[in-house]
Order: C-alpha cells, then structure tokens, then sequence
C-alpha cells in the first residue's frame, strides 16, 4: 500500500477500535500484536503483511473490505462512483497478492483474486462462522488441503469446501498461481 492508502486504513482502524470501546493495549491482546506497532499502523507509519492484517480485521469484526475502500458502501448497492477509484484494492505479502473485488458491506458474499508465488504455502485459521467457499484456478495449479483430503485444482477447475474444512492453500508449481476465490458470508479472519 503507498502512504495514503497506509494512513487511511490506519483512520478506519482506529475509527473502529473506538467504535468498539477498545483501546490499544485491548486490541493489542486480540490481535497477539503489541500497542506500539498498532499505534505505528494507526498513524499510517507501519505497513502490516496480510497477516497480521487479518489478525486485526477478525478482531475488530469487520469485513476486510471494510478498512480498504476509500468510500463505503452507503446504499447497499455494490456500486462505486466513475471517479478516480480504483477497481479493486491490494494486499501482498512474500507469498500472495491478494486483489478484493467486493465493497458492498451490506452484502452476503466476498470476492477476490490471489496471485501466489511460486513454492508457497498459506496456513489456514478457523473462523468464528461457517463460510461456503469457491476456488476457481485462472492459471497454474493449486493444493488445496481439506480436513477431508488433498486436492489438485488445474487450470480451468474449481473445488467448493466449507471454509472450516480448509487447512492450507499451496502452489508448488514453478510459476505464479492465479485463482478467483468467492467465500460467503464474508470472511473477516484469513483466506
């Protein structure tokens, strides 16, 4: 994220740890990160990976989506003005690029296309509630790891779990693994 973007998810950050009632210390116990860096994050001065972003976004139940569109979602209808908005917000790491497609709070499903490095594996976490899960493969080959197995999704496949079920996302390919990925409801901890 560049400086602006940074600095304005640090303000919704804050904004809804106050809406809350919590102060830093108490985030700061949900989310196993320290005062300091969430302060850092607040001000805009702290990059946090995806991770840890999530880790915060769970913890202030709130849609990931929630803390990276610059304007929200007020009449439910998913639609952004024709201004100068782009057409998804970002989110890297070393391992995936994570690109959310979705903005509308009010609704019941969340959408986004990952970019994962070569010889990467993403851990999953539980989440608070059940989601449904599709994962449609755009270009490569992915590993996806389910409570009930392994599976191999191609180029051109999809699998539909549980979101429960999921315990690991894995490219062990040589190139770069592109997947559309729908998850209802929206997640609020990590994909």
């Amino acid at each position: 994220m560049n400086r602006q973007k940074t600095a304005d998810f640090g303000t919704r950050i804050r904004q809804q740890r106050k809406k809350m009632g919590l102060t830093l210390t108490e985030l700061a116990a949900k989310t196993e990160l320290t005062p300091g860096f969430l302060g850092q994050v607040e001000r805009g001065e702290s990059n946090p990976s995806i991770d840890t972003f999530l880790k915060i976004a769970e913890a202030l139940e709130s849609p990931v989506s929630f803390f990276l569109w610059n304007e929200h979602d007020v009449d439910g209808s998913g639609l952004r003005p024709m201004e100068d908005e782009v057409l998804q917000q970002r989110l890297s790491d070393a391992s995936v690029e994570i690109e959310l497609f979705s903005r509308a709070f009010s609704r019941k499903m969340e959408i986004f296309r990952a970019r994962m490095k070569p010889q990467t594996r993403r851990e999953a976490k539980l989440r608070r509630e059940p989601t449904e899960q599709i994962v449609y493969v755009l270009s490569g080959n992915l590993r996806i790891s389910l409570h009930s197995g392994e599976h191999i999704v191609h180029q051109d496949d999809f699998i539909y779990f549980d979101g429960s079920d999921l315990r690991a996302v894995e490219n062990e390919s040589e190139e770069d693994t592109v997947y559309i990925s729908v998850i209802t409801p929206p997640i609020v901890g990590r994909q």
